[in-house]
């Protein structure tokens, strides 16, 4: 089968699918470059989860590096198997567990060693890009707003602002980006703002009015940076390809302003109007930004209404994980 993505229709289903004479649910391999708390990878968690509840599919992950991740998905009871990425297709062969497989989804960069496994054994497989369908985490809730702030020692009256890197950011220019907009804040004698940085590894980043904190070890969040997000005052995306989408969808999906340079690649994904604008690696603009944010409550609240409306709409969980079990019991039944 030619790798595509789903189509994102929810009505694809042919009909109910029979269950196996064996009783045991479908198997799937959902094909990760790595472990890594990114936009592609929580996905792939996502996905996991969401057929496990199903019930009628058994997911495993095979992933081409370890990462913060592996621990949140064997404890969610999602089998894991890292690999290395092989040159051919029968060094993946020998690698992987069990090649009866009813379906197969490879995230990113994973679909070039991943395809020609996929056509030796006859699995159909969806190919999952950067972009297409992405949505919040599903899990997300404010519910634990006060523990995490309390925990940073936050009074009601701090503000906190938060970037997270991928594996691909240079986190050092970031971190220096963020010191030069908590200096442009200090010289507004903005003193209530604090700026984190949570980085690829899991790590926190926070700079207080007075300084630069020890760095704290956040990887047992990695699974829900949504839970960070919940926490803060403003989420920052600033540095190219720094932040990924996901943060952003779930600021939105929180009713977390969200300040960004309204490039036209997230322009397609969250309109302009949704988001403060700043440009890009600009500490001067960032800071007038979270400045903004404090003087013009009743305008930011405007935009947080407006970006919640648009992502419950079109980034909703709710509504495209669904979609995955009508498309694959569709692809199913008419193997």
């Amino acid at each position: 089968m030619t790798p595509s993505s789903p189509p994102p229709s929810p009505s694809a289903a042919a009909g109910a699918l029979p269950d196996l004479p064996s009783g045991r649910p479908r198997r799937m391999l959902l094909f990760t470059a790595g472990l890594q708390p990114d936009d592609l990878t929580l996905r792939a968690f996502d996905l996991a989860r969401h057929l496990h509840a199903h019930g009628r599919w058994f997911a495993r992950v095979v992933s081409g590096a370890d990462g913060p991740l592996r621990t949140h998905l064997e404890r969610a009871a999602i089998p894991v198997q890292v690999v290395d990425q092989p040159a051919d297709a029968a060094g993946l062969v020998r690698q992987v567990w069990g090649t009866a497989q009813d379906a197969a989804v490879a995230f990113g960069a994973a679909q070039a060693w991943v395809a020609p496994l996929a056509g030796r054994h006859g699995w159909p497989l969806w190919v999952e890009s950067q972009n297409a369908r992405a949505w919040f985490d599903p899990y997300a809730s404010p519910d634990r707003r006060a523990e995490v702030r309390s925990a940073l020692g936050l009074s009601a009256d701090d503000r906190l602002a938060l970037a997270f890197a991928t594996e691909s950011t240079d986190e050092k220019a970031l971190l220096g980006l963020l010191q030069a907009i908590r200096a442009a804040l200090n010289e507004a004698r903005l003193t209530r703002w604090h700026l984190g940085l949570i980085g690829a590894n899991g790590h926190l980043h926070l700079l207080t009015p007075d300084g630069e904190a020890p760095p704290s070890d956040t990887t047992d969040l990695a699974g829900s940076r949504s839970i960070w997000v919940a926490a803060a005052d403003a989420v920052l995306d600033l540095h190219k390809h720094a932040t990924g989408f996901r943060p952003l969808f779930d600021a939105a999906a929180l009713a977390v302003p969200i300040v960004a340079d309204p490039t036209p690649s997230l322009a397609t994904l969250l309109p302009a109007p949704f988001v403060a604008p700043a440009e890009l690696g600009s500490p001067s603009d960032a800071a007038d930004a979270l400045i903004d944010l404090v003087l013009n409550p009743e305008a930011a609240s405007r935009r947080v209404a407006a970006a919640h409306v648009f992502v419950m709409a079109h980034r909703n969980p709710a509504r495209l994980l669904p979609s995955w079990i009508d498309t694959l019991e569709a692809t199913v039944h008419r193997r």
